[in-house]
């Protein structure tokens, strides 16, 4: 007669995420106002300018954009860029207001693709700080949208 299966041992449950400070708000982060058709370079410039980094966008936009006709900078190139400064990153797409307000509070640079204008045209922002109530974007352009709930 076979035995009995184990019972099963009981895991504890993960803890729960400390909770969200009511604002973040990052240090260090040297602002730039971007040339034309300039805002990836002179955002990854900014997150970087974190950790110490005096790249600007006159310096970066050769590397990621070298011809003149390139006026665009997509994710991928963003991240590899950062990468070959020696940056840990994490690449995604879809995240949430939760997610953005805990890296924040983390310390970290969060850079958005920011639409507007009209449907065909987008920017890419710097995220620097989150009260609880809003999401400020500060951007290397001459805005700052602020997004309620």
């Amino acid at each position: 007669m076979p035995e009995p299966a184990p019972a099963p041992v009981p895991r504890p449950a993960p803890p729960a995420a400390p909770p969200l400070p009511a604002r973040a708000s990052i240090p260090g982060i040297r602002h730039e106002y971007q040339r034309l058709n300039n805002c990836g370079p002179v955002t990854v410039g900014m997150a970087l300018s974190r950790w110490g980094s005096t790249r600007t966008q006159y310096d970066i936009a050769p590397v990621l954009k070298p011809g003149r006709a390139d006026v665009n900078v997509s994710p991928d190139e963003l991240a590899a860029y950062a990468r070959a400064q020696g940056m840990t990153v994490h690449l995604a797409r879809g995240g949430d207001r939760a997610l953005l307000r805990r890296l924040l509070a983390a310390g970290l640079p969060v850079i958005v693709e920011a639409w507007f204008v009209t449907p065909d045209s987008g920017a890419w922002a710097i995220t620097a700080c989150s009260p609880a109530t809003t999401t400020r974007v500060g951007s290397s352009a001459r805005w700052t949208p602020t997004w309620g709930r």
